[in-house]
């Protein structure tokens, strides 16, 4: 129980320092802001675009720097401190105080031959003590192994396994840690699997959306430009008339797509943290050096020579993020759209 305690000081102090440095960087951040706006605004005053027009990018540029960092930051004060949850929870389990975790008891079967006489599942059963599961596969497998007798010429690897990880103390808390970021209450494994391996839902003409996508906020921002120049002029009326023109066959291809639209993102949101916590977990799998057999094998299956599996999930759930975009919007003054290759 003293490691986890030292742990627990270890990462309050860890915290302390991470806290002041995420309090300015947020301080930096505003002073950015602030700043390149009344500078911005000066160099428009007096006239100065060549200078604005220098000054305008490089601060963009400097506020995404900091604003990149300021997440990264974040990222590790919470993870911080779900580590620190994490030691808590073993002083927790020490002493038999198993209130605040999982039963188990939706996997209880009261026809198994010895789930219910050995307290496998429920309050203060073995599931309870040795679940330390971030997703939602996770326990399914473990109720699965705690429920049927592993084959005999798997028990040895299993024992190997076990032996080396409880000599990772560090890595597997990071491993759980790193799944905690993304744990999702609501997902569904056997719908996330029915949908990765359904059939892949393609966008009929999508080339031809794309390039319209692309061409028609270009053609309002010039019609936008020459009414604005010819103000005055039976021409303004002529670029008035144009602008309402892109706006109309913005609606209606926006209004075309809408049941896509929803689709994907509905798609999208359920799906994309379940994917996320995946990546996170599998990363760490990736990334890590195994001795024993069993160890090793499950490694292989996530990444051999070049090939990573986290890799080609982040893929995945790039294309999901821009799916997920809110591009449905009342907004038709912009064209932005679901047209890629998602599922």
């Amino acid at each position: 129980m003293k490691i986890y305690r030292d742990k627990i000081k270890s990462y309050d102090a860890k915290l302390l320092d991470i806290s002041k440095v995420l309090n300015r960087l947020s301080f930096l951040r505003l002073f950015i802001f602030v700043t390149t706006i009344i500078l911005l605004i000066f160099l428009f005053s007096v006239k100065l675009f060549t200078l604005f027009f220098i000054v305008f990018p490089i601060s963009i540029l400097i506020f995404i720097i900091v604003l990149k960092h300021h997440t990264k930051i974040a990222y590790l004060r919470k993870h911080t401190s779900f580590l620190k949850r994490i030691n808590e929870f073993e002083i927790l389990r020490e002493q038999c105080n198993l209130e605040e975790f999982d039963t188990g008891k939706k996997f209880s079967d009261p026809n198994h031959p010895y789930t219910s006489d050995l307290d496998i599942f429920g309050e203060h059963s073995i599931f309870q003590l040795v679940n330390r599961t971030t997703t939602e596969s996770g326990e399914i497998l473990l109720s699965e192994w705690l429920s049927e007798a592993a084959p005999i010429h798997g028990i040895k690897d299993r024992q190997e396994a076990i032996k080396e990880l409880s000599q990772k103390l560090e890595w597997r808390q990071d491993f759980q840690a790193s799944g905690m970021h993304f744990q999702n209450k609501k997902s569904d494994y056997y719908k996330l699997l029915s949908w990765v391996e359904g059939p892949l839902v393609l966008l009929k003409n999508r080339r031809i959306y794309i390039a319209v996508a692309l061409l028609l906020p270009v053609l309002f921002i010039f019609s936008a430009y020459f009414f604005y120049v010819n103000l005055g002029s039976i021409k303004a009326f002529i670029f008035l008339s144009f602008m309402i023109l892109v706006v109309l066959i913005n609606y209606m291809i926006l209004r075309k797509l809408n049941s896509i639209a929803e689709n994907i993102s509905e798609t999208s949101t359920k799906n994309l943290t379940t994917l996320r916590g995946y990546q996170a977990l599998i990363n760490n799998i990736e990334s890590e050096s195994f001795k024993s057999e069993r160890l090793n094998a499950l490694q292989s299956i996530v990444t051999k020579d070049k090939f990573s599996v986290s890799k080609e999930i982040k893929g995945l759930c790039r294309l999901l993020e821009f799916s997920e975009l809110k591009t449905y919007k009342k907004n038709t003054t912009g064209w932005k759209s679901h047209v890629s290759v998602i599922k």
